[in-house]
């Protein structure tokens, strides 16, 4: 999967990088990455692929690893404040209903997607043929 990227060039100066543009293409693989990761990508992205929403997690470097480690960094910001929200008494602990649709809607979907890799593992080692006869001239 592609994600357009903003570039923190100032900051990819500043360490010596080489940021051509302020914008760039990173592939990144889902399955390499943990659900807070791929979560709190989900939660950065607008115009559909494109991060970060917030430009205090602008990439630098402009590669995967830079994406990485703003992700990491934006992780780690969310747990501070969580914890800063949790002391302050403005967060209600108590799971309640949307929690638990959540919950549901996580075990449907990674039984889907368990469902889905042992299918495609089994198309792997199976090589239906086409229907009909054979025909030699293909």
């Amino acid at each position: 999967m592609r994600i357009l990227c903003d570039v923190n060039r100032a900051e990819c100066l500043r360490y010596g990088m080489d940021a051509p543009s302020s914008v760039v293409a990173v592939e990144i693989d889902p399955k390499l990455l943990t659900h807070e990761q791929r979560n709190f990508i989900v939660g950065n992205l607008y115009e559909y692929l494109r991060f970060p929403k917030n430009q205090e997690f602008r990439i630098c470097p402009p590669t995967y690893a830079g994406l990485i480690a703003s992700v990491n960094y934006g992780l780690q910001r969310e747990q501070e404040r969580g914890i800063r929200r949790i002391r302050g008494g403005g967060i209600n602990l108590e799971p309640g209903r949307i929690e638990t649709l959540a919950e549901i809607r996580h075990q449907v979907i990674r039984a889907a997607i368990a469902e889905d890799d042992k299918a495609q593992k089994g198309q792997n080692l199976i090589f239906p043929l086409p229907p009909g006869p054979i025909n030699a001239e293909l």
